[in-house]
């Protein structure tokens, strides 16, 4: 696969239209041997993601937002946790990645996400804080809920949920794609069928 990441980083929407006129730039990348894992890092001139600094509700009134970081930065007060395994938490994080925003899991001071079946890992990334007014509730049918927080979205526009599932003895954050929880593990992304979405209570 050709990795490629945006070099420039503008606002949520007007991202979009960026990466459809294809400004890309290909950044330092490499596969780790014993996980199967791609890493990305931008050169060091570029600045870190300015994304959006809020997360994006379908109504008015959504508390929480977006905290910048990067490899190596410590885990923003009021992240929120998606997962857990062996006792540690696992922090809710997006990145930039093939022309979209991919929301996963800090781990080892990175963002690790799931793309094209692999596991991708993002040296600069966002967290999400503020998690008073968020709460996980079962998918139980084909639709989103309305009050579903919305963590990116893929190339083509198409937005991109936040969810959360049980794997291998541990609970995993991911993204929902086509009605699945996509998670990053081992190398591969793997969806599951049965997983807990992220919503915003509007009381």
């Amino acid at each position: 696969m050709k990795i490629k990441t945006l070099i420039s980083f503008s606002a949520l929407l007007p991202l979009v239209a960026f990466a459809n006129h294809g400004h890309y730039s290909h950044p330092a990348h490499h596969r780790d041997p014993d996980h199967m894992f791609i890493e990305v890092n931008l050169p060091a001139k570029e600045s870190s993601p300015r994304l959006s600094h809020h997360a994006i509700p379908n109504r008015p009134g959504f508390p929480a937002r977006w905290v910048d970081a990067r490899v190596g930065s410590p885990i923003p007060a009021n992240a929120v946790s998606g997962g857990i395994r062996h006792g540690e938490p696992f922090y809710i994080c997006r990145g930039t990645f093939e022309g979209g925003v991919h929301p996963g899991k800090v781990v080892g001071g990175k963002c690790d996400i799931s793309f094209g079946g692999q596991e991708v890992r993002l040296f600069k990334y966002q967290v999400l804080v503020n998690p008073k007014r968020l709460s996980w509730v079962a998918q139980r049918f084909a639709g989103t809920p309305l009050n579903a927080i919305q963590g990116g979205f893929e190339r083509d526009g198409t937005h991109i949920y936040i969810c959360r599932t049980s794997f291998k003895g541990s609970l995993y954050p991911g993204k929902v794609v086509k009605h699945l929880c996509h998670i990053a593990w081992n190398g591969k992304e793997i969806p599951v069928s049965n997983y807990q979405i992220l919503v915003y209570n509007q009381r």
